[in-house]
């Protein structure tokens, strides 16, 4: 008689870090890096205020300990009107009920 299979599915909640920005020319480079995450599907927006931003789709490192990181990059150009306004990155996750969101407020460019 066979023994029925079982698997075992593991799932591990990502880490989502602060959002980084680097300025790039006229660009701001912001990047939102996740980690720590099991399985590999996971789902990374960014938004201003409430409208979706493209981007590219982030690439997948698979970490020694088994589990996933990756970092998603949004080019953006600021324009006057942006200023106080909220870019946010919203990770969502099958192991989490609610996604995580992490923010970054916009402020007047200073040109040099």
């Amino acid at each position: 008689m066979l023994k029925p299979c079982h698997e075992t599915l593991i799932t591990a909640q990502p880490v989502v870090e602060q959002i980084t920005c680097e300025k790039v020319g006229q660009q701001m480079k912001l990047s939102c890096k996740v980690h720590s995450f099991h399985p590999e599907t996971i789902e990374v927006k960014w938004f201003k205020e409430k409208d979706e931003l493209p981007t590219t789709d982030p690439e997948f490192n698979n970490d020694d300990d088994g589990l996933y990181s990756t970092s998603s990059i949004l080019m953006y150009v600021p324009e006057m009107e942006d200023n106080g306004k909220t870019l946010r990155c919203q990770v969502d996750h099958q192991s989490i009920q609610n996604p995580e969101i992490r923010e970054y407020k916009l402020e007047e460019q200073k040109s040099n």
